[in-house]
């Protein structure tokens, strides 16, 4: 999986960015819009971690630079700001989820990996290639036990 992480607190950066590639994925960061941008039009990314409060503008603004970029992605905001008002301005623009900081790291992961899954199966039950049909969890366990109940 690659992940971009658009975050100017170096520190958090840095823990995000190594606890990640300790995960195997592919992480690359961004401390500014600008930055944030260039990787934007010549990357693709399945996670793009944005803080709102960059050093060169508002994070909220790359929001329609990722929809007319990215093909498959979800975006989880990363914040200081903890008010309603900005919490729902960046998930009407289109982000997926929205985490204040501080934040624990295994929180961030959990709802990463949520995001993943909501992703991956786009709210299907299967994913179908060729003859190979693969079932969500629950689906699967449902099979088996309609298999055990005949």
């Amino acid at each position: 999986m690659k992940i971009l992480i658009i975050e100017d607190e170096s520190a958090l950066q840095v823990t995000m960015k190594d606890f990640f590639e300790s995960k195997k994925h592919i992480v690359k960061t961004a401390s500014t819009k600008f930055e944030a941008e260039d990787y934007l039009l010549i990357n693709q990314f399945e996670i793009i971690l944005l803080d709102i409060t960059l050093p060169d503008g508002n994070g909220l603004d790359l929001i329609p630079i990722i929809k007319s970029t990215q093909k498959n992605y979800g975006i989880l905001i990363l914040s200081a700001k903890n008010s309603i008002d900005d919490k729902i301005k960046g998930l009407d623009l289109g982000a997926d989820d929205y985490i204040t900081k501080p934040f624990h790291i295994a929180e961030l992961n959990s709802r990463v990996n949520a995001l993943l899954r909501r992703k991956n199966f786009n709210n299907q039950e299967t994913i179908e290639f060729n003859e190979i049909k693969l079932y969500a969890c629950r689906e699967l366990y449902h099979n088996i036990n309609r298999l055990r109940c005949s």
